[in-house]
């Protein structure tokens, strides 16, 4: 049987939620795409074992979102100071979001070789640490385990060209 896209894919997160998507949509994920091309059961199930089921949930979501379109392409570096001027209001809603599940989020991408959503969230962690000090994104992280300063003014020595060129 060729794959239609209309045709469903089940997709199974590693807490054995159940997630019907369309095989158009489902394909928007390179790693779907590689599994559904040339297969030829009628039902197709992928287990996401490192997904948890409610993070499979936000990209089943997404991919249904832009299975008739492509994403549109963030600009970076940031264009403006206001998050939802730089994505399309969509975006915006969907990745307004507790950093912990877009990190989540992040690596759900990852395994399912989404971009797009890769591009998206990493955005939206650019912005909320965009303008912030060491100290205010160790906050933001909840990382507490820094440098002594000389080991950061050190780090500042050997990577100030980073500073000058970015």
């Amino acid at each position: 049987m060729e794959i239609e896209y209309d045709n469903k894919v089940i997709m199974i997160s590693s807490d054995g939620q159940r997630f019907e998507i369309s095989a158009k949509a489902a394909m928007r994920s390179q790693l779907m795409k590689d599994i559904i091309i040339g297969n030829t059961q009628e039902e197709i199930e992928v287990k996401a074992n490192s997904v948890k089921g409610d993070i499979l949930k936000k990209v089943v979501e997404y991919l249904e979102h832009y299975k008739n379109e492509k994403p549109r392409k963030i600009e970076l570096p940031l264009q403006s100071q206001n998050f939802k001027e730089c994505v399309d209001e969509w975006d915006y809603d969907f990745i307004d979001k507790d950093l912990g599940i877009i990190f989540e989020i992040i690596l759900a991408s990852n395994y399912l070789n989404i971009q797009s959503l890769i591009e998206l969230a990493s955005a939206k962690i650019a912005f909320i640490i965009k303008g912030k000090t060491a100290e205010e994104i160790r906050n933001i992280f909840n990382n507490h385990h820094a440098f002594t300063p000389e080991e950061e003014l050190q780090i500042l020595k050997e990577n100030k060209w980073f500073e000058e060129n970015c």
